[in-house]
C-alpha cells in the first residue's frame, strides 16, 4: 500500500476534507500538521509553494527528483511493482460505474479526473496509457464535452498539462 501524507495548518479548513475522504475509504495516512511559526521555512519545497498537499509515494516524487539515476529506478520501480495494480483498480472503478468514477453517474469526481488526467499523464511517463486504459480517456471526453465545459475549453488558455 502506498504511502499517503497529508500537509496542512493545525486546523481543519481546507485539508480536511481530504483527511475525511481518505478516512472513510479506510487509506492509512500521514497527517502533518504544521504550525504557521514553521510555514515559511516549508514553503518553497511544497508543489506551487501552498496547502493543503496530498502526496502520495508514487508519480510525483519521480518528476521532483533531481537525481537522475536515482529517478530512472523510481520510474521503473512503480512501473513494475505500483502503477500496474494501481491502474487496473482505477480502471475497474471506471468501469464498474458505468464510464464515471462514483455513482453511475456524472459527480464532482469525475470533474476532478478529468481536469488531472492530463498531468496523470504527464507524470505516469506511460506513452499508451490511453491504448491500455480507454476509460480513463473516455471519461476525460465525456466531461469536456458537456457543451458548457467545452466551451469554457475552447476559450481557456492552452497549457502544456
Amino acid at each position: 500500500m502506498p504511502t499517503v501524507k497529508v500537509y496542512y495548518f493545525q486546523l481543519k479548513a481546507a485539508g480536511e476534507s481530504i483527511r475525511l475522504l481518505l478516512a472513510y475509504g479506510g487509506q492509512e495516512f500521514e497527517d502533518i500538521r504544521v504550525a504557521r511559526e514553521d510555514w515559511p521555512e516549508l514553503k518553497p519545497s511544497m508543489p506551487f509553494g501552498q496547502m493543503p498537499v496530498l502526496e502520495i509515494d508514487e508519480a510525483a516524487s519521480v518528476f521532483y527528483e533531481t537525481d537522475e539515476n536515482a529517478k530512472a529506478k523510481k520510474q521503473e520501480e512503480n512501473e513494475k511493482n505500483h502503477y500496474p495494480v494501481m491502474l487496473k483498480k482505477l480502471d475497474e472503478i471506471i468501469t464498474k460505474n458505468k464510464g464515471h468514477m462514483a455513482l453511475g453517474k456524472l459527480t464532482w469526481a469525475d470533474f476532478v479526473f478529468a481536469g488531472m488526467y492530463d498531468a496523470f499523464k504527464f507524470l505516469l511517463k506511460i506513452s499508451d496509457l490511453d491504448e491500455k486504459y480507454p476509460s480513463f480517456k473516455k471519461l476525460q471526453e465525456t466531461v469536456l464535452s458537456i457543451p458548457k465545459v467545452k466551451a469554457y475549453c475552447d476559450k481557456a488558455p492552452k497549457s502544456d498539462f
